[in-house]
């Protein structure tokens, strides 16, 4: 981050219980950063709300200690999202870190399947041009998000702009959701350039902790239950609910660590129920919009003249 060309900036260091010499050595060799340290992890949304609550830009970007980004990336940022009001995420390319194969993409922007899953475009792919336009995306990955300020006022649910009840995983996806309801937009700029050493993806769940499942499974559902009205569940129930058996019988017969998922489902209904009525009392776009998403990754740029704008 001291690195960017864009000046402006206000950093914040959020340090969830770490057990290195981090808070330290930032002290000791960036004195201007605000740290704010906790004795134990709070998780990863409770430590970003705290982070926006505790900064003052109309810009926001949450970004993961994993991330390493070019120069420009967030002047590309401020550039894009200037486009229009209604943008309210923006996102650049991320590669992955230590690849033989030459650059391969780690995320272009969230997209979503006709099974409800949530994919990051372009996922462990060679780079080969494929994604060099930009366009609207459905969300932005929480590793590196781009947020406006209003933005998230507008969406926030008693005071948490991530939901602390997800505690880590699909987080990021619940705020997009909510976003997309309340209107705002997300948008892919390729001009934006970085890398991403992501340890957390499908490819590698067995070799992950049984907590990182554990909130993998849980958040899941409870996803679906905040953001989807009843019709746009039973638009898509039949692939839905394959995937859901294949996930169950998997959770049955090899992943039995992560079975209390279900019951914390369960035991966070009664607020989920809540917050649903929220989240829907307040849709301004139709659910046939929300739709569309299943069965397109990003929209073109022609898109932008429906709110009024045009890239630069």
């Amino acid at each position: 981050m001291e690195k960017q060309d864009y000046s402006k900036l206000e950093i914040i260091l959020v340090d969830n219980a770490s057990e290195d010499e981090t808070v330290s050595l930032v002290k000791e060799n960036f004195p201007h950063i605000c740290v704010i340290k906790h004795e134990v992890n709070k998780g990863f949304s409770a430590g970003h709300n705290q982070a926006i609550r505790a900064s003052r830009g109309d810009f926001i970007l949450l970004l993961n200690p994993d991330v390493v980004l070019a120069e420009d990336y967030i002047s590309n940022m401020i550039e894009a999202a200037q486009i229009h009001p209604a943008i309210g995420m923006v996102t650049g390319k991320l590669w992955r870190f230590f690849t033989e194969k030459g650059p391969v993409i780690d995320t272009t922007g969230i997209i979503l399947t006709r099974n409800h899953r949530h994919l990051d475009r372009g996922f462990n792919t060679l780079d080969r041009g494929q994604y060099d336009e930009p366009g609207l995306v459905f969300g932005v990955s929480g590793c590196c998000a781009f947020l406006r300020r209003e933005m998230l006022e507008d969406i926030s649910f008693e005071g948490e702009y991530l939901d602390e009840d997800f505690f880590s995983y699909r987080e990021d996806v619940d705020l997009c959701w909510r976003a997309q309801w309340r209107g705002w937009k997300a948008l892919y700029v390729p001009q934006a350039k970085g890398f991403h050493k992501r340890r957390v993806h499908p490819a590698n769940r067995r070799e992950l902790s049984p907590l990182i499942n554990y909130h993998s499974v849980k958040n899941r559902f409870l996803l679906r239950i905040k953001n989807q009205p009843l019709d746009l569940i039973l638009r898509f129930i039949l692939p839905t609910s394959w995937r859901d058996l294949q996930l169950l019988g998997y959770i049955l017969l090899i992943e039995w660590s992560s079975l209390p998922a279900i019951f914390g489902v369960f035991k966070l209904l009664p607020r989920f129920m809540k917050k649903r009525k929220f989240v829907l009392a307040r849709m301004k776009v139709a659910v046939s919009y929300m739709k569309s998403w299943f069965y397109s990754e990003m929209s073109s740029l022609s898109v932008l003249d429906t709110i009024g704008g045009k890239w630069k």
